[in-house]
């Protein structure tokens, strides 16, 4: 976000340069353009009294023109200069939001890999569950199996007690303290 900031900042600074520099560049062409005029010129004799004059009027002019030419040549060079510096700054946002790019990139991969890792976890969790539901279901069927058993052996012991003598139920219930 602040890559683009920047960026939005120095467009329009790059662009002003540049057209600044392209309209030094023009008035700078227009002032050698009219230099050549004036050496032209320099063969008209009627405007002026005496060759004299006319070379210093001549003279006067053509140092003022060099001066504006030197003048817009520098501002060209300091435009030129800006423009590079303004050049670079946006290589760099492009280098700096390439690698922000990057970074977002890995970023997103990892979060897929985790993601990934977290579905594969919690399917482990949810098959660990499914088992636990499972032992407990087959231990309650265990414990109702044993109860059961345990019903139906006193169920056959207390019969068993009613069809033998009571002489037959003892001994039985002597051996048994025995052990087997």
């Amino acid at each position: 976000e602040g890559l683009r900031q920047d960026l939005a900042e120095l467009d329009p600074q790059f662009k002003k340069a540049v057209e600044a520099e392209e309209a030094a560049g023009k008035r700078s062409e227009a002032a050698a353009a009219a230099l050549a005029e004036l050496y032209a010129r320099q063969a008209h004799g009627s405007r002026f009294a005496s060759k004299a004059e006319r070379d210093k009027h001549l003279r006067k002019e053509a140092d003022a023109l060099r001066k504006a030419i030197k003048e817009r040549r520098a501002e060209a060079d300091r435009l030129r200069k800006e423009v590079d510096s303004l050049s670079a700054g946006a290589d760099k946002a492009d280098a700096d939001a390439e690698a922000a790019r990057a970074k977002l990139a890995d970023a997103r991969a990892e979060a897929d890999a985790r993601k990934s890792a977290a579905a594969g976890l919690r399917k482990e969790r949810d098959e660990a569950c499914e088992l636990r539901k499972s032992l407990w279901r087959r231990e309650e069927e265990a414990r109702k199996a044993g109860e059961t058993t345990a019903d139906d052996l006193q169920r056959a012991q207390a019969q068993l007690a009613s069809a033998v003598s009571r002489s037959h139920w003892q001994a039985l219930q002597a051996g048994k303290r025995l052990g087997p």
